[in-house]
């Protein structure tokens, strides 16, 4: 599982994404303690939007570099955190633009979303024999992420907070992020390699606690507008934090 080529190209590529990654990994925790209704958590929200916007502007020639050299694997894993990253990030930028506005805009972003998702996961899994368990886990995950998404009725408490998606859409990044730094930035800071449980504890570390997260923070929203409509609100991310 190495990233790295020989390529003058994609060395370039891949330090761009390091930077890129090493901005967002600080923003996303500076967005978890800074006061969710204040100037500079929108601030750094913004910061941390372009940053993972580069690190997915850059993953996306990364992945092409690598299925050209034949290196489908990880291609297709750069891919499948690549999707993740701008599918969560974009979907939590939009919630907290429009909030409770262009609801059925968000829906279908939502679906395309999903389906994208979906499919990358499904490859995963019929290409199991590359990657082993890694691509089982990520590709059960994804799956049932992306279907759970897909069967959400139009009236589920998601569509009726913009918080709850702004959230899952933050953690979801966030859970993107900490994979590669885990995965590939701290191995290659440290300069050690990885046996086999390691580099699946790089991976399932942050999906399990992201998933509890994500479960934590969106509670009181889930409770509040379990049975209202919070169009009308305009209230930050809440009180969490």
């Amino acid at each position: 599982w190495e990233l790295a080529m020989t390529t003058p190209t994609f060395d370039l590529l891949v330090r761009a994404h390091l930077v890129f990654g090493s901005v967002a990994l600080a923003g996303f925790w500076l967005q978890m303690v800074t006061r969710k209704r204040g100037r500079l958590h929108r601030r750094v929200g913004q910061v941390y939007f372009l940053a993972m916007s580069g690190v997915v502007v850059t993953a996306v020639p990364m992945t092409a570099y690598l299925a050209r050299g034949d290196n489908w694997g990880a291609a297709l894993l750069l891919a499948f955190l690549a999707w993740i990253t701008i599918a969560a990030g974009a979907g939590s930028w939009l919630a907290a633009r429009w909030r409770g506005r262009r609801l059925e805009a968000q829906r279908r972003y939502g679906v395309a979303a999903s389906v994208g998702l979906l499919a990358i996961s499904l490859a995963m899994l019929a290409l199991f024999s590359v990657g082993g368990a890694l691509f089982i886990g990520l590709g059960a995950f994804g799956a049932w992420a992306a279907v759970a998404d897909l069967r959400r009725p139009r009236n589920d408490v998601v569509w009726r907070s913009w918080q709850v998606r702004h959230v899952e859409g933050v953690i979801g990044t966030g859970m993107a992020v900490h994979i590669a730094f885990f995965a590939f930035g701290l191995r290659g800071l440290l300069g050690a390699s990885y046996g086999n449980v390691h580099f699946l504890l790089a991976f399932a570390v942050p999906v399990v606690l992201g998933t509890w997260a994500t479960h934590r923070l969106t509670r009181s929203y889930r409770t509040t507008h379990g049975n209202q409509d919070d169009d009308s609100q305009g209230s930050s991310l809440g009180n969490q934090g």
